[in-house]
């Protein structure tokens, strides 16, 4: 039988690798490994004490002066994405925020959105076998739970991407996702973003240039 599948209403899940230098990862590191950290509050509600996963208490942090590369190459590979994958080369973004995230052994997340941004993203600067995958949650299903032989990108309420060093992901703000559980001694590090557009956008009467502070 012939037939075509249309994947309508997608989310793309944007998955790249940046091109660090030996040097550009040891001014990451010593950034990461210096910053102060606060437990995660943001849908945390369900983890206690040491299960949460930790955020660093500067949200600018792609904004520091030795960061500016990291920066560049980060709206570098979102450009990609927005201009080529979501066609919206007309559309220029702003970082809003931008923080480190440090997971450590047995620590984890939970599932989340991003609000008042348009797309997020997280690079990952130190990631090891067995650290923590980043886990895409459906919200938005059916109250059917029907069984597949086989799970797919069609059926699946849950996908899970397992990133390495110098990934990045892009996706759009309103899909949950959560830091699973670190099963190694590593201190799993990365930098996470949130984009917003500063161009005009909309037609007719639902034209609007909005601003953003950074």
């Amino acid at each position: 039988m012939n037939y075509e599948v249309l994947p309508i209403f997608s989310k793309p899940v944007f998955v790249t690798k940046l091109v660090i230098s030996k040097d550009e990862k040891d001014v990451i590191n010593d950034i990461v490994t210096n910053e102060n950290y606060s437990s995660s509050g943001i849908g945390q509600n369900n983890l206690i004490g040491k299960q949460i996963s930790s955020g660093g208490q500067n949200k600018k942090i792609l904004e520091f002066d030795n960061l500016k590369f990291l920066k560049e190459k980060i709206l570098s590979a979102f450009n990609v994405y927005k201009n080529e994958i979501m066609e919206f080369r007309n559309i220029d973004f702003n970082l809003t925020s931008s923080w480190i995230t440090k997971t450590e052994m047995n620590q984890s997340g939970n599932f989340h959105a991003h609000s008042n941004s348009m797309f997020s993203g997280i690079y990952y600067h130190k990631v090891t076998e067995n650290t923590s995958d980043l886990s895409f949650e459906n919200y938005n299903n059916s109250n059917w739970l029907v069984v597949p032989e086989k799970y797919n990108l069609y059926n699946s309420r849950q996908i899970s991407v397992t990133p390495k060093n110098n990934d990045i992901i892009i996706f759009p703000s309103e899909v949950y996702h959560k830091i699973g559980v670190n099963n190694s001694e590593d201190i799993r590090y990365s930098i996470a973003f949130n984009l917003f557009p500063i161009s005009e956008i909309g037609e007719g009467d639902s034209k609007i240039k909005m601003s953003c502070e950074v």
